[in-house]
């Protein structure tokens, strides 16, 4: 079909047009053949994605390497190239084949594919791994005594490593009762005797520590209590009219009994008790 032409007109159309044009004089004579001349447009960056494929944990996190795969399509003028790069290095690489991420934490994969009419296409994704579960440490505060046995309350603290997606949520159990509670700060442990803590960390990929951490500390504020019972022959006012027997009793029952002495007359020797003396 042959239009006339009456001033400028646009093509629009993305594609490859051919415009042919003829003219005739006023004396019948007509261009032939007619003028040629090829449009190519194309006003639409390439179509750019990034997909990932592992083993998926939780929150977006993988808990294995993972295969990035870069699809670019231009239906117009076709692509001329397809890169990427990672993390923004400023190193762009060509894209042939698929590739591997394996470094645990978050590697951000930027991809572009530059089609042949200079559009430039672009798409990001972070690719987040982690496979390693997190690591717990109990750390003890208070006032040591001897043999590993604390004289105050302990303070427990809770310390959390975790080199990928980072804790999600750390629990804590006192001496086995089967209950966790959420740790949140450090907290105080008061009752004497033998404390077993408990701990355990899960991270933001789904990873929980297993078997849960442990720490095993002894707790004794109480001061043993010592009786001096006597045995002879009672006088009066306090007096004894015989030789009198002195027996040293002393209990502990948390830590137990290391020592037991007596001293005569405030001399400061003291001597190891054995047996009751007279």
């Amino acid at each position: 079909n042959w239009t006339a032409y009456s001033s400028p007109f646009i093509v629009s159309s993305e594609c490859t047009s051919n415009i042919l044009a003829k003219t005739q004089d006023n004396a019948g004579n007509l261009e032939s053949p007619p003028a040629s001349r090829i449009i190519k447009i194309d006003k639409t960056a390439p179509d750019t994605s990034i997909s990932l494929n592992g083993t998926a944990g939780s929150n977006g996190w993988y808990i294995s390497d993972v295969t990035v795969t870069l699809t670019a399509t231009d239906n117009i003028s076709g692509l001329a190239t397809t890169e990427y790069s990672l993390n923004g290095g400023g190193n762009w690489t060509a894209y042939i084949s698929p590739l591997t991420v394996s470094n645990e934490g978050i590697t951000t994969v930027l991809a572009r594919a530059l089609d042949n009419a200079g559009k430039l296409g672009s798409a990001s994704k972070d690719v987040k791994i982690d496979r390693a579960a997190p690591v717990t440490t109990i750390s003890l505060g208070g006032t040591m005594g001897n043999n590993d046995w604390y004289t105050s309350n302990v303070t427990v603290t809770l310390t959390v490593t975790d080199n990928g997606s980072g804790a999600a949520i750390t629990e804590y159990s006192l001496n086995g009762g089967g209950n966790w509670t959420a740790y949140s700060s450090p907290f105080i442990v008061s009752s004497e005797g033998t404390s077993n803590i408990l701990a355990k960390t899960q991270d933001n990929a789904g990873f929980q520590e297993s078997p849960p951490v442990s720490r095993t500390f002894k707790l004794d504020r109480t001061a043993p209590v010592t009786s001096i019972p006597l045995n002879g022959t009672p006088g009066s006012n306090g007096w004894y009219t015989s030789n009198v027997t002195v027996t040293l009793t002393a209990t502990d029952n948390i830590s137990g009994l290391a020592t037991l002495e007596y001293s005569l007359n405030g001399g400061g020797n003291w001597t190891a008790y054995i047996s009751p003396l007279t």
